[in-house]
C-alpha cells in the first residue's frame, strides 16, 4: 500500500504553570486511545500558521490569536502507525 503524506499542524499549548494541553481521543481506525496536542490537517490554501490558529480555536475554544507567527516551526515528522490508512 502506498503511503500518503498529509501536511498538518499541531499546537503546543502551555498555561502559566507550564502544563501541556493534550486531547484524549479514540482513533477511528483501530480504536486506540491517544493523547496528542490540538491540531489537524492543513487545508488547501492555508499556511501552517492559519491552520494552527484554526485548529486551536476549533478543538479547544481558546483564542487563536495566541498562536504567534514567530512560534510556528515547519518540520517533517517521521511516518507513524497512522500512515497507509485511507
Amino acid at each position: 500500500m502506498e503511503t500518503t503524506h498529509r501536511p498538518a499542524a499541531r499546537v503546543i499549548c502551555l498555561d502559566a504553570a507550564n502544563r501541556l494541553l493534550l486531547l484524549h481521543w479514540r482513533d477511528p481506525f483501530d480504536g486506540t486511545w491517544l493523547w496528542e496536542p490540538p491540531g489537524g490537517g492543513i487545508e488547501s490554501g492555508e499556511t501552517p500558521l492559519v491552520t494552527a490558529r484554526r485548529e486551536r480555536a476549533e478543538e479547544t475554544g481558546l483564542d487563536p490569536a495566541a498562536v504567534l507567527d514567530r512560534s510556528v516551526l515547519d518540520a517533517l515528522v517521521p511516518d507513524g502507525p497512522w500512515c497507509d490508512r485511507a
